[in-house]
């Protein structure tokens, strides 16, 4: 929630703006029933706290914990944990409280670790120096002996939510020491005694599959937990069903139980599930080599009802995996090519989701390698394909035997470029040989957050939601693209120049903006702001992560918006000529 993640980031006047302007709702609470108070009490923010009493905050509140903010208590390592701004200020936690954390505490650590050194959260362009810079401190291998530490101990309750939490933090920092000591302890016999919920064990297959599919070390651990998990699928979300079967899929493991337990799950709710769990289901069965006459029979059959759903990857993605099952269902193959026809020869996804280049000619490989079983095999699912696609695929033909196919394609195939069909002819090459295409499923992991003690009632809710259809109504009134910040270089900075950017009239009501939401338009170091007041924020952040790289601001300088630029220019350039200050330079900020 904004009120929520803004006061986590201690956005103190951004959140005032949105509170005092925009009318957002300071009590909004969580589904914890947390209001903004309770996370600044939690994080220690003395004036924040302050301004949010200020702002109308109602101090009587609870949580679903029963607490008013008053009683949060902000001092636990917890806290401090999700207070940290860099992976040196976990390591120097773990360093000096190591003994203190939890369990949870010491995932959440680790998790952070992933976090904090990925490119996405850093905004560095070498994580991965980052990461060999973390690596070689002492308090990053103290806490992966302690996460070790955690698997190899007996199982508790917490087991559940430290290997699942675990995983999903190696996804973006794997560590080996962690993984060895997860397969050794799937060689201990009372893994195959545990009773975990079956949603954790489809993200633990999830996470495996996801960090180090194929790896033999797995099969035991994915032979356990399918036969756990076969005797729980009937009342598992499709969610974790997709996930799980991705897994399978993805380690081409064929766990005979798990997966005709899965064609009873067609069986009972196929008609309830998603297309992209119905082309995930294929997939899998293909790639493990799981042949189950009922099962792909149904699974044509709700993919042919459903394909006008299917997103570009999912009709590629059946079809494929149908004729690699070698089944020959005629009705199937010509749904699948007619829907085919439509996105192989545009720029777009449905649903307006750009295609990337890559995926695009994986879809044509995809597609061809379908082609090929019905020219042997289903003659009969060939007919109706449109004529576009028809001449495409023969011309792919004719490219397998070595003919001269440039500009052969269709022009809005995306495929007359000598690059793109060198690409497609490796990936049919892959599909030919039996490798399969190592795609499927994009599916995200769990939370690492706890669970919260009891749900928010609708009541409690109400106001957050307001909030949410506020942040939407500001959103939807923003220009579509990203504004470019220009920083303006001069080559001297006389009393005109100030007078005329700080006092005359053109830029006044500008000025006057930034001043009512008591943002300066002079920075410490002497340079000069002009950009909408909603930018402001986001501006000086910018500005600061440049002058940690190096950028040294000056009174000379002038950082506008793009759409202010001119009107900046044109007020300097109306300084008599006697005074005039000339324009030198103009850098873009990123």
């Amino acid at each position: 929630m904004i009120v929520h993640e803004l006061v986590k980031r201690g956005k103190g006047k951004v959140l005032q703006s949105l509170v005092s302007t925009y009318g957002f709702d300071v009590n909004a609470q969580r589904e914890d029933g947390c209001t903004p108070l309770h996370l600044a009490s939690w994080y220690n923010q003395e004036s924040l706290k302050l301004q949010l009493m200020q702002l109308g905050a109602d101090p009587s509140l609870r949580n679903s914990y029963g607490e008013v903010a008053s009683q949060v208590e902000g001092n636990t390592i917890s806290s401090m944990l999700q207070g940290a701004r860099s992976f040196g200020d976990v390591l120097e936690l773990v360093h000096s409280r190591l003994a203190d954390f939890s369990a949870r505490e010491k995932v959440q650590a680790f998790h952070l670790l992933g976090v904090k050194t990925s490119k996405t959260e850093s905004f560095e362009s070498r994580p991965v120096q980052m990461q060999a810079e973390m690596r070689s401190q002492p308090a990053y291998m103290q806490l992966v002996h302690a996460c070790s530490e955690l698997i190899n101990g007996p199982m508790d309750e917490m087991s559940p939510v430290v290997w699942t939490s675990l995983l999903k933090s190696m996804v973006l920092l794997r560590e080996n020491h962690i993984l060895e000591s997860m397969a050794a302890r799937f060689e201990q016999q009372d893994m195959a005694k545990i009773d975990w919920e079956a949603d954790r064990i489809a993200l633990v297959l999830w996470g495996l599959a996801k960090i180090d599919a194929g790896k033999p070390r797995w099969i035991r651990g994915f032979v356990v937990f399918g036969n756990i998990l076969a005797a729980k699928l009937s009342n598992l979300d499709q969610r974790f069903v997709s996930m799980s079967v991705w897994a399978y899929g993805k380690m081409r493991l064929k766990h005979e139980g798990f997966f005709e337990a899965c064609s009873e799950y067609l069986e009972t709710r196929g008609q309830q599930l998603e297309p992209q769990t119905l082309s995930g289901l294929t997939w899998a069965f293909a790639r493990s080599g799981f042949h189950n006459l009922r099962a792909l029979t149904t699974l044509a059959r709700l993919c042919i009802q459903r394909m006008d759903e299917f997103i570009n990857q999912d009709v590629a993605n059946s079809a494929w995996a149908l004729a690699k099952l070698e089944r020959a269902d005629a009705a199937f193959f010509q749904a699948a090519f007619m829907e085919a026809s439509k996105f192989l020869f545009t720029a777009s996804y449905k649903r307006h989701v750009r295609v990337a280049g890559q995926a695009d000619i994986l879809s044509w490989a995809q597609i061809y390698y379908a082609y090929r079983f019905c020219v042997r095999r289903c003659e009969e699912g060939l007919r109706g394909m449109s004529p576009h696609l028809s001449h495409d695929l023969r011309s792919m033909d004719r490219m397998r035997m070595g003919e001269n196919v440039e500009g052969a394609f269709s022009e809005s195939s995306g495929l007359n470029s000598d690059r793109r069909l060198r690409d497609l002819d490796r990936l049919i090459e892959s599909l030919e040989r039996g490798e399969g295409i190592d795609e499927g499923l994009d599916l995200p992991g769990d939370s690492l957050e706890a669970q919260h003690a009891t749900a928010a009632s609708d009541d409690m809710l109400q106001a957050s939601e307001a909030n949410a259809r506020l942040s939407q109504e500001m959103i939807g009134a923003q220009r579509t693209h990203m504004p470019r910040v220009l920083i303006l270089g001069f080559s001297r900075s006389p009393e005109s120049f100030k007078h005329a950017l700080l006092e005359g009239p053109d830029l006044a009501p500008l000025r006057a903006s930034l001043q009512e939401r008591q943002y300066p338009c002079v920075l410490d170091s002497g340079a000069k702001v002009f950009v909408r007041p909603e930018q402001y924020e986001a501006v000086l952040e910018a500005i600061r992560q440049e002058e940690a790289r190096g950028l040294v601001m000056k009174s000379s300088h002038v950082i506008v918006s793009e759409d202010v630029e001119e009107m900046v220019v044109k007020v300097l350039c109306s300084v008599p000529s006697s005074q005039q200050v000339r324009v030198r330079t103009a850098q873009e900020l990123p």
